[in-house]
């Protein structure tokens, strides 16, 4: 933990900031390898990938690899994001004094005393970060995304939302029988917008099908498009499992320029690599994997870390997992220390014991147990 505290101790000065340099806009796989080219990627989850879950995730990786884990935002509804200053300031806070309104025309973060950057999109923990909105109005969609350009790399459109609310709302999955509508919706961010727009998506009845959507996305202008390996209908009872040969089905038909990345049945920490080497992605991206697992991108490397630290344990069989002791206290530590700014209380230490006699001291005992011979029944 104390590695974990340093970092979070070493971003909080506005002063130590370098000052914002204007780029110009990149698109597509030349956007995709400015970031460095992420392999995994935490997925938006609605309520859940927020700022402390995001920072939670990336915690488990040694501080080398943080920035290769590409994290999106939840979903986040563009007309009310747009209309209302409550929404904003409750769910995307760059600053502490809220979204200012009109939103900058900067794509840059203020690095000035007076406006330091506080929680969403910090670019020295935050990064990169891609914010995703729900939407079926051009126009709704860019004013909502302008609020938040200047703190992420880039904004994405929900496309895969199959809940019976996105139905009812006509966002998400629910678009996919209205392709002039997401057409205009994309190219008029991938035209407007200061950073690129992305697209998420879920795979229709067919490869065919499937592809002539995907195609339709890029054409509008997505600069890179995540594929869910699920049809809308694959929900709760049925959900069942996501199709990777669709997915690789695209990457075959798909210049090799297009970035592509996959999800779906990624729910341990070996799915990751399968799933690129089946689908032939860009990157991986996690949802249900990662809210069971926040340590689920660490790598052999960040599982190391832990053990020596005694938060990541393994059996006999060479199995292991992170301790959900030392995983609430990353939690806890992260909403003190960047959340309410001030140090978390003092905690004993995790307990690592190796021997029976340790096990037997922590239990109470004055004695070790006696140990079981051949003639013991």
């Amino acid at each position: 933990m104390g590695q974990l505290s340093q970092q979070l101790e070493s971003h909080v000065s506005p002063e130590s900031l370098p000052p914002p340099i204007k780029r110009p806009k990149l698109i597509g796989r030349a956007f995709y390898e400015s970031l460095g080219s992420p392999k995994y990627i935490l997925a938006p989850m609605v309520d859940q990938s927020e700022f402390a879950w995001r920072l939670l995730s990336r915690s488990f990786l040694t501080p080398s690899r943080q920035p290769s884990l590409l994290a999106y935002t939840p979903m986040l509804h563009a007309r009310l994001f747009k209309e209302t200053q409550s929404f904003r300031d409750h769910h995307f806070q760059p600053i502490r004094t809220g979204l200012p309104s009109p939103p900058q025309a900067s794509p840059e973060i203020p690095s000035n005393g007076e406006q330091p950057p506080y929680l969403d999109g910090h670019p020295t923990h935050d990064r990169p970060l891609i914010v995703q909105f729900c939407a079926n109005n051009p126009d709704e969609l860019l004013q909502a995304a302008e609020y938040v350009a200047p703190y992420c790399d880039a904004v994405d459109l929900n496309l895969g939302c199959p809940q019976g609310i996105a139905r009812k709302g006509h966002y998400g999955s629910f678009l996919q029988e209205s392709p002039n509508l997401i057409h205009s919706v994309i190219s008029k961010l991938a035209q407007d917008l200061s950073v690129p727009v992305t697209a998420k998506m879920r795979i229709l009845d067919t490869k065919e099908e499937t592809l002539q959507y995907a195609n339709l996305l890029l054409d509008a202008g997505a600069s890179w498009i995540a594929v869910h390996g699920r049809r809308r209908e694959q929900k709760g009872h049925e959900t069942g499992l996501a199709d990777w040969k669709v997915i690789r089905y695209l990457r075959d038909m798909l210049p090799k320029e297009i970035v592509i990345f996959a999800n779906g049945n990624i729910l341990r920490p070996e799915d990751l690599d399968e799933c690129l080497e089946v689908t032939g992605a860009d990157g991986v991206m996690s949802a249900e994997g990662n809210l069971c697992d926040p340590g689920i991108f660490a790598g052999e490397d960040g599982r190391k870390e832990g053990e020596k630290t005694g938060e990541y344990w393994k059996g006999r069989d060479g199995k292991g997992g992170w301790r959900m002791d030392a995983v609430m206290r990353r939690y806890l530590d992260i909403l003190y220390r960047l959340v309410l700014e001030k140090e978390p209380p003092m905690r004993k230490p995790l307990s690592t014991p190796s021997t029976v006699e340790d096990i037997h001291l922590n239990l109470g005992s004055k004695s070790p147990p006696v140990q079981p011979t051949d003639s013991t029944p």
